[in-house]
């Protein structure tokens, strides 16, 4: 019988993608927002162990739970932590006891973007909340496991209008706005969400255990980003430029937080799209 994979976190942008690529392989759990097949799993409340009686049916658990939004972990410390620290501690010693490899989702925000193009030598120093709270499991995953890969992810985008993406929030603005703000100094390595999926599935069929950054080859501003969908597009609107800073944010944005992705690309089987590929297909999308 081929093994499952459990997705804890199987409601969210990432996990809903697994789901739909793996289908049957995949149990995943969810907590507020009901899902098809899906176990119910309060990672604050509740222990993994109370909710998969079976672990021997999977091969591997990816974890994708916790509040990814910057300002929300700021706005409550405590609130943030428990989920995505002491919660996630928790169920990486469960694991650990099922000696069940692991795929945690961490962030390119545990740099504090000075300089760009982090590579997975560079010791990270993150200035927001939630980047210390990524990295602190980071490190427990790293003293306490073997079977481990830790992905960090640049911004992930999708295709489809109205997933809430970067690109695919922008379709409606540029078709009906004369005008649109952004941010040109914030700059960092945008990654389509296909690719993270197929990425995390060779790195665990090949069992490439390790840390890992992942995202697009160079690093882009969102004007710059803006730009190009409107090239792709043949649209041409205006754009204001401002900075990261003008907008009312609880912790200041790191400005330039861009990754060396050069590790991951050398593992054969992962491939990357460049963003101008994925544009075609966000646009040949559209109605």
């Amino acid at each position: 019988m081929t093994k499952k994979i459990l997705i804890l976190g199987g409601s969210s942008f990432i996990g809903s993608h697994f789901r739909v690529i793996l289908g049957k392989r995949v149990v995943p759990t969810y907590n507020s927002r009901k899902i098809p097949g899906g176990l119910k799993f309060d990672a604050v409340k509740q222990n993994l162990a109370d909710v998969i009686k079976s672990p021997e049916i999977f091969e591997a658990a990816i974890i994708l739970l916790g509040d990814t939004h910057p300002d929300s972990c700021a706005k409550d410390k405590i609130r943030s932590r428990k989920l995505n620290v002491e919660s996630i501690i928790r169920i990486i010693k469960v694991l650990k006891k099922w000696q069940l490899p692991l795929i945690f989702t961490s962030t390119e925000f545990v740099f504090d973007g000075l300089k760009g193009n982090y590579s997975e030598r560079v010791n990270p120093n993150p200035i927001l909340t939630y980047g210390r709270q990524k990295l602190e499991v980071e490190k427990f995953i790293q003293e306490n496991c073997h079977s481990y890969i830790i992905v960090r992810l640049g911004k992930v985008y999708g295709s489809d209008e109205g997933d809430g993406t970067i690109f695919t929030n922008w379709l409606k603005q540029i078709r009906t706005e004369k005008n649109i703000t952004v941010a040109a100094d914030q700059v960092f390595s945008p990654v389509f969400v296909d690719d993270v999926i197929s990425a995390v599935l060779v790195l665990l069929e090949k069992k490439a255990w390790g840390l890992y950054h992942l995202g697009n080859d160079r690093g882009f501003s969102r004007r710059q980003l803006l730009e190009l969908l409107m090239q792709k597009m043949g649209k041409k609107i205006k754009i204001t430029g401002c900075s990261i800073d003008d907008f009312p944010l609880i912790e200041k944005r790191p400005k330039n937080v861009s990754m060396n992705t050069a590790k991951i690309r050398k593992v054969k089987g992962i491939h990357i799209r460049p963003i101008g590929e994925v544009l075609d297909l966000i646009i040949k999308k559209q109605p």
